[in-house]
């Protein structure tokens, strides 16, 4: 009976509490070095023989106020990449966990909103004395923008992620309001623009194809342009602004860059049949007969009209309509008023030392808007891979295959060194570019950090600067005066090879050989003539699969099939013929000691 009474009374008193006072100190410990309440809870059973669940492990560490704190060099980083994904990337919150995750910072969620909420990053204004700044803020932005004349194209997601870029946070309706009072005639001008539909470009996955294609809307001026991009996420995989977009070195330079950036080279590469092209086409089939050694040209590279380019086309339009629109018009009131030439040599060293810069800078800077601007859903297009470029490029998801195949730094090293050191951003010879850059410094104006000051010199932004130099650069010109002033001389011929003029003696080989070894001869050295020559001998190669090409076209036409057939067999045995005759020179100089040849 007593002992009845005495369990009645503990039943009545409750389970007797747990005091893990007496383990404080190293409870605290453990939990700012890394352990997790599972790893305390089993310490607490092995160790000190003490029973306790992870809910009042957690509640003792919450009477002590104890929160686990990330180093000090883990914390300042984790900080640096939530504040470049809020205003970089413009991601939400559970997009920048899954990117910290992926950079091995694996953080709870709200642990990830306090970071955020120390570094100041609110996605809205909350109070109306805070909306009250908020539209202050606004419009002060907007009439800088507009008077700039850098945003004059954008429309409202344009506009929100420019602006997020230049860390200012504001709410879309509420900016695309704003800017609609301040610019009714851009807002109109957008409105009025006729909207081409075409049909559905699908593709599996980032890394599949990246489309590259050159523009030659500002060429005349002395401003070219090439880009590549991920016809999955929109992604602009790379933007090259300079003076050479048209030569094969510059454009292999370009592509081999951003292999090295990207760490992997696409499944397919789509440009048209440009000759700027060849090296690049090169590069991409000997990279990926490194995974797939006897993988065809045609299933690693693909050759077509610039106009069936599509994404790059397309990419091409939202630039001009974002922002070329206004460099076009105020480059050919230059050359219509007769203060531009690009056969004077002074003004074209004006061009490059003064606009060149500065649109190149905006260009970086619509490119980074673009590949952090939030695509939508559209009407009719259910295949249409919503998100942003960067995302959907960098963190597809687990759901997409990533097509992108690492590359082998080997076969790069070789190409980079074949390519040379041809620097893709110089505009100008060195001694060129110091003697501008002093003459800059003298006026007092800075391309890279160029300001208007006045709304009024929108329609001809520094005219006056461009003048100057074009007076200051014919007058050194004229007076032989030191350094000798010149333009920037384009790559030519390829790689390391020396450039020689077509030889049609070398017809004559064929008649050496019959048909039956003429053909033997050009299976056993296609290998080798693959890796000694890039431009020309491969182009004709390829004009046999354009000729089929064409000879599909035929068909379409009028006139019998045989007649058709024989023409195409026609067209395909000379360009065949030819790629021979070339092989079987090559393969004859290659025995002496004089370095490869290239046909231009």
């Amino acid at each position: 009976m007593q002992l009845c009474t005495a369990h009645l009374l503990i039943f009545l008193a409750g389970r007797p509490q747990i005091n893990l006072n007496l383990y404080k100190n190293d409870l605290v410990a453990m939990y700012e070095a890394g352990c997790t309440y599972e790893n305390l809870k089993s310490w607490l059973e092995d160790e000190q023989d003490t029973r306790a669940s992870v809910c009042t492990i957690k509640k003792w560490m919450q009477e002590w106020g104890v929160r686990k704190r990330m180093p000090k060099d883990v914390d300042r980083r984790v900080k640096e990449l939530v504040e470049a994904y809020f205003y970089e990337s413009r991601l939400r919150d559970k997009e920048m966990l899954v990117c910290l995750k992926d950079e091995g910072y694996d953080i709870s969620k709200w642990a990830f909103v306090r970071v955020r909420y120390q570094l100041g990053l609110k996605r809205r204004a909350v109070g109306a004395e805070h909306q009250a700044a908020a539209d202050e803020l606004v419009q002060r932005i907007c009439e800088e923008g507009l008077k700039e004349g850098l945003i004059d194209g954008y429309g409202r997601e344009y506009l929100f992620t420019h602006f997020r870029l230049k860390r200012n946070c504001i709410a879309r309706d509420r900016l695309f309001c704003m800017y609609r009072t301040l610019n009714p005639e851009g807002v109109e001008r957008r409105r009025r623009d006729v909207q081409r539909r075409r049909g559905e470009y699908i593709v599996p996955g980032p890394n599949f194809i990246w489309s590259v294609d050159g523009h030659d809307k500002l060429k005349e001026y002395g401003i070219e342009i090439y880009a590549g991009v991920d016809a999955y996420s929109c992604y602009v995989t790379w933007i090259y602004v300079g003076v050479s977009s048209g030569t094969s070195i510059s454009v292999v330079r370009q592509f081999l860059n951003t292999v090295q950036a990207a760490g992997c080279f696409p499944q397919y590469v789509r440009s048209d049949c440009g000759n700027e092209t060849a090296h690049m086409s090169y590069a991409q089939h000997l990279l990926a007969q490194d995974t797939i050694p006897d993988i065809k040209f045609e299933d690693c590279y693909m050759y077509g009209t610039s106009t069936a380019n599509q994404w790059i086309e397309v990419w091409w339009a939202f630039l001009s309509k974002g922002l070329l629109f206004r460099w076009r018009a105020v480059l050919a009131e230059l050359k219509q008023q007769n203060l531009f030439s690009r056969t004077n040599k002074a003004e074209r060293i004006a061009m490059a030392a003064v606009y060149l810069p500065i649109i190149r800078e905006e260009i970086y800077a619509f490119v980074r808007m673009w590949n952090a601007y939030s695509m939508r859903k559209q009407k009719g297009r259910p295949n249409v891979v919503v998100g942003r470029p960067n995302m959907l490029y960098w963190h597809p998801g687990n759901h997409v295959e990533n097509f992108g195949t690492p590359y082998n730094e080997q076969t790069w090293s070789n190409l980079d060194r074949e390519v040379g050191e041809w620097d893709v951003d110089a505009v100008l010879p060195p001694e060129t570019q110091a003697w501008c850059i002093r003459q800059l410094e003298e006026i007092g104006f800075n391309p890279l950090c160029a300001r208007l000051v006045d709304a009024s010199e929108r329609d001809a932004p520094f005219r006056d600067v461009y003048l100057t130099m074009r007076t200051k650069a014919q007058e050194h010109i004229l007076s032989g005066a030191s350094p000798t002033l010149e333009l920037i001389q384009n790559p030519t011929g390829a790689f390391n090879w020396v450039v020689c003029s077509y030889d049609t003696s070398i017809n004559s080989i064929l008649t050496e050989y019959s048909q039956e070894s003429t053909l033997s001869m050009f299976r056993a050295y296609e290998r080798a003539i693959w890796r000694l020559t890039l431009s020309r001998v491969m182009e004709l190669r390829l004009l046999v699969e354009i000729q089929m090409t064409k000879t599909h076209r035929m068909n379409r036409g009028r006139g019998s099939l045989t007649e058709k057939r024989t023409s195409a067999r026609i067209l395909c045995t000379q360009c065949k013929n030819s790629f021979v005759a070339l092989t079987l020179f090559l393969s004859r100089t290659k025995q002496t000691s004089s370095p490869p040849i290239v046909f231009v």
